[in-house]
């Protein structure tokens, strides 16, 4: 029926469990070459082999064809005069339970750039601009967030500007949550 819907030439059934018999030897053949490769890749990292050593692998199991290149490094963007990033990094903020306030002079003290706008998702959680949201700098940034119980980050997006008055894209920002540990209540001691 298949055949029919689509125009394809139909086939019996033997000839259909022969083709489909030469995928799966193929599948199973490409999964053990992957993994071999990567094995190999993960095994000059924990050497802590050059960047040189390493090598990104091209096949087809099919013509026969093996293309091996080097990497290149990640390219970097200048974002003040002090700070590069690539498209791998990602600022973490481990400063526990902080104040909005906080949170935007850490950028400002580490990486000399001004705050612009502090976002969850499509969620403002921060705009200098929008009236009222300064008040929200005094208030503790996890009350101002969204987030699930045991969660352990949120992902933040933050727009900076910098000493110019520029605008700078950094690195995705995750903000570490801290929740209050309580003391475990010590059991009473008898007197003897």
């Amino acid at each position: 029926m298949r055949a029919l819907s689509y125009t394809i030439a139909p086939a019996d059934r033997l000839k259909t469990k022969r083709i489909a018999g030469r995928i799966m030897p193929a599948i199973a053949t490409t999964t053990a070459a992957v993994s071999g490769l990567v094995s190999l890749e993960l095994l000059k990292i924990a050497n802590g082999k050059p960047l040189g050593d390493y090598k990104n692998v091209f096949l087809n199991l099919g013509v026969p064809v093996f293309q091996l290149a080097e990497p290149f490094p990640a390219e970097k963007t200048q974002i003040t005069p002090s700070v590069s990033i690539t498209i791998w990094d990602q600022w973490d903020i481990k400063l526990g339970d902080i104040t909005l306030s906080q949170f935007t002079q850490h950028f400002h003290d580490k990486y000399k750039l001004t705050v612009t706008g502090v976002f969850q998702g499509v969620q403002m959680v921060y705009v200098p601009i929008m009236p009222g949201h300064s008040k929200r700098l005094s208030q503790k940034l996890r009350r101002l967030i969204t987030r699930e119980a045991g969660q352990k980050y949120v992902d933040l997006i933050v727009t900076f500007e910098d000493d110019k008055g520029g605008d700078v894209h950094g690195p995705p920002v995750r903000f570490w949550l801290v929740g209050k540990r309580r003391k475990r209540p010590t059991a009473a001691k008898e007197d003897p």
